[in-house]
Formats: structure tokens, C-alpha cells, sequence
């Protein structure tokens, strides 16, 4: 079975909620760094899938070859960034560029301190503290603190997720990262942030963080367009935009509604065909016009592309609803330093 047939497979895969959910929540936060997982209204269906290739996944991060560069690169700093998972952290504060706070909440005897915020201009993030009785997940042994962003609105992405603490000398720290969907990146505002459990207690704690907007560099494209003739299916990178530690590549696929297209997300490499490693690719919004359907997406990647490359191939992952992959030609983009 090859992995456009597997992930229409899974995608069929009726699982009940509870606390199923709760699970494929703690696989998916641990999975983000390796691995594009589907929207957060499929992970109900999957978590078989994710209980074994999140360990896998969590095992061998540290061996892919993508990656060294990056970590290479990019020194560990005090107790907040001590893992791959907060390696966009681990950079700004290297830069000096995290937003030092001391918010603090405290309820269920546990206490809650922001410790710090950045936004490189592409991805948002905070550092946090916990201290207190904090009990160890019943699912799996870890410790974990599920939050809100927002309050937990729907039509945000991510807006309800879990993230896993680690246990310090002098209580636990964790990390929260966003990355914006919406037609326009944030700029400069509080941004509610709840947190609903920690551990196995309920509770609330919450805040207002400010984040103020690193301004990115941003480059438009004209030519890094590509196209199937025989499916009609077209590709166009609009844009390219660099933070402080990232990179959002901006691009939309457009193909006949009639022909039950999906597009799973954009394939990212070196011209050598080695994979480029990304954090999330989600769907901006989606365009009906004259029976063709134009959906514009984005693509997160944890480096600045242009300290590395000169030029990258790009090309969509699109298949038939029955699983059938549809062949596309890489297109090359050149990579503006």
C-alpha cells in the first residue's frame, strides 16, 4: 500500500471520542515536529495510527538528516527550550529576541507564571512555568497542561490543544506555539490564553500576553507556477516570507471540482530531492469559481530558508478521493537572500 492509498485508509476509520480524544491530542502535540497531521477534526479517526507513529516518530527525530544543520546551528538555552519541540524558541533566544513576562494565575493550589512571548513574525509562542502537585497523565505517564487560545474559538486552528510539561529542579515548564491560518498574519495584540487542566486537575488560569510582531521580510513570486495538463491541476507559490526563525511559503492549488481532488499539502526539498523538514501545512481558505476549486494554503518551516538554500523544489501531494496519486513535476523556486 503506498502512503497516499494508506492515509485515504485511515481517513475511514470510525474511533469513539472521550478520552480517545484527549490521547490523539498528546500524539499529535508530540508528533508536530515531524510530521503534517491532518486537521484537528480528523485526529478522532487516526489514533491508532498516531500511538505508534508518534513514538517512532519521537524516537528518530533527532537522526534525520534534515535536520542537522538546523540544530547544529542552534545552541539550548536555560530550561524552556531543552527539546527539538521548542527549536523556533530555542533560536529567538539565542537572538535575543523573546518578550520577557511574569503574569502568574494560580488556582487548584497549582501556580502558573508566563515566563516570556515571541513572534518572529510568522509564529507565535510562549514559555511558561508551573509549580505545584502536578499529577502524571493517567494515559501515558507524562505530564501535560491543556489550554485555550482565544477562548477557545472553532474557527481558529488549535484554538483547544494539550502540551507536555517537563519536570525541572523547581517544578515544570512548558511551551505553546501557534501558527496563524487566517487570511491575515497578526500583528500587535493580548492574546487570551486559558489554561482549562493541568496534570489531572481542572482549573482556571488565565491571561492576556501581549505579542508584538517582529516585522518579516516578505518576497512575492510570478514564476514559480506548475501545472498537471492532463488533470488540469495547477500550482502557484504566491510568496515567501521570512522571520526571525521561520519561514511561511503561501501557495494555492486550483482543479476541477468535478474531479474529487484532494491535496494533502505542498512536498519541500533540497534540488538533491532530500526532504526539507516543515512544522504545519493548513488551508487558508477555499475559492469556487467556474466549476474549479482554488484552495490557498500555507506552510510553516522551522529555519530561515534563504541562510541555507539557494533554490528548492516544490510540488503538491494531490490523489483522487479513492487514493489514486496524481503525478505533478517539481517546480523550482529561487531562494532570495
Amino acid at each position: 500500500m503506498d502512503k497516499h492509498t494508506f492515509r485515504e485508509s485511515v481517513d475511514k476509520i470510525d474511533i469513539p471520542e472521550a478520552d480517545v480524544l484527549q490521547a490523539i491530542k498528546i500524539g499529535v502535540n508530540r508528533a508536530k515536529t515531524t510530521q503534517i497531521l491532518p486537521t484537528a477534526k480528523k485526529r478522532k479517526r487516526i489514533v491508532a495510527t498516531l500511538t505508534i507513529a508518534a513514538s517512532l516518530l519521537l524516537t528518530s527525530s533527532f537522526i534525520v538528516p534534515s535536520f542537522s544543520h538546523v540544530l547544529a546551528d542552534t545552541p539550548f538555552i536555560g530550561d524552556f527550550y531543552t527539546s527539538f519541540n521548542q527549536l523556533i524558541g530555542r533560536n529567538l533566544e539565542n537572538q535575543k529576541l523573546v518578550t520577557k513576562l511574569n503574569q502568574t494565575a494560580t488556582d487548584q493550589d497549582i501556580g502558573v507564571k508566563i515566563k516570556g512571548a515571541y513572534y518572529d513574525g510568522n509564529v507565535i509562542g510562549f514559555n511558561f512555568q508551573v509549580k505545584g502537585n502536578v499529577q502524571k497523565s493517567n494515559l501515558d505517564d507524562r505530564y501535560y497542561a491543556m489550554y485555550e487560545l482565544f477562548g477557545g474559538n472553532p474557527s481558529i486552528d488549535d484554538s483547544i490543544e494539550i502540551t507536555e510539561l517537563s519536570k525541572t529542579k523547581n517544578g515544570f515548564t512548558g511551551n505553546i506555539q501557534f501558527y496563524n491560518f487566517s487570511k491575515e498574519l497578526l500583528k500587535n495584540m493580548d492574546i487570551p490564553l486559558s489554561f482549562t487542566k493541568i496534570g489531572e486537575k481542572d482549573g482556571h488560569w488565565n491571561f492576556h500576553v501581549p505579542i508584538q510582531q517582529i516585522e518579516p521580510t516578505k518576497y512575492l513570486l510570478k514564476d514559480a507556477k506548475g501545472k498537471n495538463e492532463t488533470e488540469n491541476i495547477s500550482l502557484d507559490v504566491t510568496s515567501i516570507v521570512y522571520g526571525k526563525a521561520t519561514t511561511v511559503i503561501n501557495y494555492q492549488v486550483s482543479y476541477p471540482i468535478n474531479h474529487n481532488i484532494k491535496v494533502y499539502r505542498l512536498e519541500l526539498s533540497e534540488q538533491n530531492g532530500r526532504e526539507i523538514h516543515m512544522l504545519s501545512d493548513g488551508v487558508v481558505q477555499k475559492m469556487e469559481k467556474n466549476s474549479i476549486m482554488t484552495v490557498e494554503r500555507r506552510i510553516v518551516i522551522p529555519q530561515v530558508l534563504n541562510e541555507h538554500y539557494s533554490n528548492i523544489l516544490v510540488k503538491p501531494e494531490v490523489a483522487r478521493k479513492n487514493g489514486k496519486h496524481i503525478d505533478f513535476n517539481p517546480v523550482t523556486i529561487e531562494i532570495k537572500k
